[in-house]
């Protein structure tokens, strides 16, 4: 009986090894000899990342690719940005990657000659770059717009596009045009002496944040002004995190030479149907790795408000475990009948991470002024933020903010609590010793009287 179920297991074995095999081989041969081919093969074993899965492609789909990606996730990648059609560039029905297609540090190959599919228009991106303002080089020489575009340049990653893939594309460094270096006075040998300027490479922006009230179906424009403070020309980078989708900068990469200045023009719209709300974001300007942010606040009212709403907070710096402690004004706009409110309150970033704190329903007759005390949720890191109050009434909204920091605990007065208490007690000791010795001399001499 044993023997019996070990050989019915062998067999099924067998039969489960025999169709995976069957399923996985690329032809397989009939009685009739005949050979059935299954399918034009593409080798692309050294891609990783987002590379095209060309496994998963039929004949017909390899002739028709959108977005057709190389990638090396170390060193970068190609994303072809006109269809493909890869049966072009069969060999032995084989098309080879790994061979005619290198994405190495600082480089990208593609060989035409053997994947003249691939001489399209395309988006290339590199990583692991050092360069203080790079510049494109195509095939040994320099590649501008609008053969090549740089579209960013961030924490030494370049994303550039480039009208049709040549041989091979690589970046370096930007020469910059050397200074008349003048000869030091007062040398005793009387020759001339020099020393090389000092590199400096810094900006600045003339805003830290940006507070924009906006009513439904408005714009409003608004600028920042970025000046290099250096003297060496900086390629710069404009990108936003978070709630960005209400603002709209046009110009995010230019240079600047040194001492000069860009005005930077930002757009805020709300559509009328846009929810009135407190939203953030940051808008982030880099160069050479230099990053600094403005904080961005657009607070979007309703057209027409019944309510209006003001807060104001206890204290805008606080520590992890302290409570936000909040006063809010209400007021009815529109008559004094009592009619019945919801408030929401929040604390948001200004990477639009947003946390609910509290929510309640108030009656509220003309106006009304409350207090409330939250406690500041615990995953919270140091930092800015924005706590807010939203106001509810039949689908009208109104909204109040007030921004706050939370730093590091301050100990120092309770350290000098402390250190006066064990000074008061050292003390209180001391006194307390000085007092009992003329007790024990006292006894001492009772003692030796008695004797």
């Amino acid at each position: 009986m044993v023997i019996r179920q070990v050989c019915m297991g062998l067999i099924f074995l067998l039969i489960f090894f025999f169709i995976q095999f069957s399923s996985a081989t690329d032809s397989y041969n009939v009685a009739s000899g005949i050979q059935i081919d299954l399918g034009i093969k593409v080798i692309y074993s050294t891609f990783n990342g987002n590379t095209t899965d060309f496994l998963r492609m039929n004949d017909e789909n390899l002739s028709s690719i959108l977005n057709l990606t190389l990638e090396k996730l170390l060193f970068g990648k190609i994303i072809f940005t006109q269809i493909v059609n890869l049966t072009d560039d069969l060999e032995n029905n084989t098309i080879d990657f790994d061979s005619y297609a290198d994405i190495s540090n600082n480089f990208i190959s593609i060989n035409t000659l053997h994947l003249p599919s691939l001489n399209k228009s395309a988006i290339i991106k590199l990583h692991s770059l050092s360069f203080g303002n790079p510049r494109i080089v195509k095939d040994g020489e320099i590649c501008s717009s609008p053969d090549c575009v740089i579209t960013s340049y961030l924490n030494g990653s370049i994303e550039f596009t480039v009208s049709q893939i040549s041989n091979n594309f690589s970046t370096e460094e930007t020469p910059v045009e050397q200074g008349v270096v003048q000869a030091s006075q007062g040398s005793s040998s009387g020759s001339p002496s020099s020393e090389a300027k000092k590199t400096i490479l810094n900006f600045t922006i003339d805003k830290s944040i940006l507070d924009i009230k906006i009513k439904q179906g408005e714009r409003i424009n608004q600028s920042m002004f970025i000046k290099n403070t250096g003297n060496q020309p900086l390629l710069f980078t404009i990108t936003t995190e978070g709630k960005d989708d209400l603002m709209l900068i046009r110009d995010k990469i230019f240079s600047l030479n040194p001492n000069e200045t860009k005005e930077i023009k930002i757009i805020f719209f709300a559509a009328e149907n846009n929810i009135p709300d407190i939203n953030t974001a940051k808008i982030l300007v880099n160069s050479l790795g230099i990053t600094k942010e403005v904080d961005v606040i657009l607070e979007v009212l309703e057209k027409k408000p019944l309510f209006d709403i003001i807060s104001s907070l206890d204290k805008q710096v606080l520590a992890k475990n302290d409570k936000i402690s909040a006063e809010i004004e209400m007021t009815n706009m529109g008559d004094d009948k009592k009619v019945d409110v919801t408030l929401e309150y929040f604390i948001e970033d200004f990477s639009s991470n947003k946390i609910k704190i509290g929510e309640e329903t108030l009656a509220v007759s003309g106006s009304k002024k409350i207090t409330r005390n939250f406690n500041l949720p615990e995953n919270l890191s140091l930092g800015n933020y924005l706590f807010y109050v939203r106001l509810n009434y039949n689908g009208n909204i109104a909204t109040s903010k007030n921004s706050f920091e939370i730093v590091e605990k301050d100990y120092s007065n309770k350290y000098w609590i402390y250190i006066l208490t064990v000074i008061i007690i050292g003390v209180l000791i001391a006194i307390l010793l000085i007092l009992s010795k003329p007790r024990k001399k006292q006894k001492i001499k009772k003692r030796n009287r008695k004797r």
